[in-house]
């Protein structure tokens, strides 16, 4: 049991901090005590900066020239799963998913592949671990700019602030704090294994954010459908992924491409994959003041613990059968 609570302790703390949030919304609310305000951009710069500190980029250099496998991934990331999602907008309104909820899929589209789980389930399932590596962190720079830009093409909306508001704050509080992390990395080269000790705190404020971000959605009402919109959500993404998951894995066999099996893997884990720790720092600076934003949100909360437990699964099957 403590084996199982160590190795899952984000989702269960996930859950836990809905649970808490519906419980007691008016602690992380805006003008309560834990001052989501100021606390909430503070978590978000705090988090990238460790991130930083722990990113062994020197390790990007063997899989810089793979230039097919990361047109691949990229391109599947931010190209085709938006333009999927996008087309089956009138098909969540049929079902009667809320505009909100109908939004919320189109920003989990246009976000990038995660930031370490693609990376280690790479490696678990005998893949390119490199390959994987750089794209979790060109995806992530690149996300930067191409997510807003994506959202306001196919939404025609950048949330509550020009265009250029956005991107100076996700520079000032994601991008900056990945630099001077690096720094960091860089001048304390001996010290690198101290780094690893703090490489959990990222997940913790995020825990912290997904907490503010229900507390603000809690404390207002509940919105018309809530229900319907959570069973649309969970069985939504699943159906999502899944069919992801199928989709890359044939596309990346395609001679074309010319991958090897461990480029394969990655190219599978690495585009159907999207970042709970980008998107929903991205979706408070996006729409910090909506008020359902718990809902734009809840499609990234449902897919991402589906893509761990999948990955998971999917991992331990394609090393066996290597």
């Amino acid at each position: 049991m403590p084996a199982f609570l160590l190795r899952h302790w984000f989702l269960i703390g996930l859950v836990l901090v809905i649970a808490l949030a519906a419980l007691l919304p008016g602690i992380g609310a805006p003008g309560g005590p834990l001052w989501p305000e100021l606390t909430v951009h503070l978590a978000v710069a705090g988090a990238f900066l460790i991130s930083g500190m722990t990113l062994p980029l020197a390790r990007l250099r063997e899989a810089a020239g793979q230039v097919r496998l990361h047109l691949y991934i990229q391109l599947f990331c931010f190209v085709l799963i938006p333009a999927l999602v996008w087309s089956a907008l009138p098909l969540l309104a049929w079902l009667g998913a809320s505009p909100a909820l109908a939004q919320g899929f189109v920003v989990l589209a246009c976000l990038p592949t995660t930031i370490a789980s693609c990376v280690i389930f790479t490696r678990a399932a005998g893949g390119n671990e490199a390959g994987a590596l750089c794209n979790s962190v060109l995806g992530n720079v690149i996300g930067l700019v191409v997510t807003p830009a994506l959202l306001l093409l196919l939404l025609d909306t950048h949330g509550e602030a020009p265009i250029t508001s956005v991107l100076g704050q996700l520079s000032l509080e994601v991008l900056l704090p990945l630099v001077v992390g690096q720094a960091i990395r860089l001048f304390a080269r001996e010290h690198t294994a101290v780094f690893e000790r703090v490489r959990q705190v990222p997940s913790m404020l995020l825990l912290f954010l997904i907490f503010c971000v229900f507390c603000a959605t809690f404390s207002a009402h509940m919105p018309d459908g809530a229900g319907r919109d959570i069973a649309i959500a969970g069985i939504g993404g699943a159906v999502l992924h899944l069919g992801l998951l199928a989709l890359s894995w044939w596309l990346a066999g395609w001679r074309l491409f010319g991958f090897t099996r461990g480029d394969r893997i990655a190219a599978l884990l690495c585009s159907t994959q999207k970042t709970i720790a980008l998107g929903v720092p991205m979706l408070s600076i996006l729409y910090g003041h909506h008020p359902q934003l718990a809902w734009l949100t809840l499609p990234l909360i449902c897919y991402h613990p589906l893509q761990l437990v999948i990955s998971g699964v999917l991992a331990g099957r394609l090393r066996r059968s290597a």
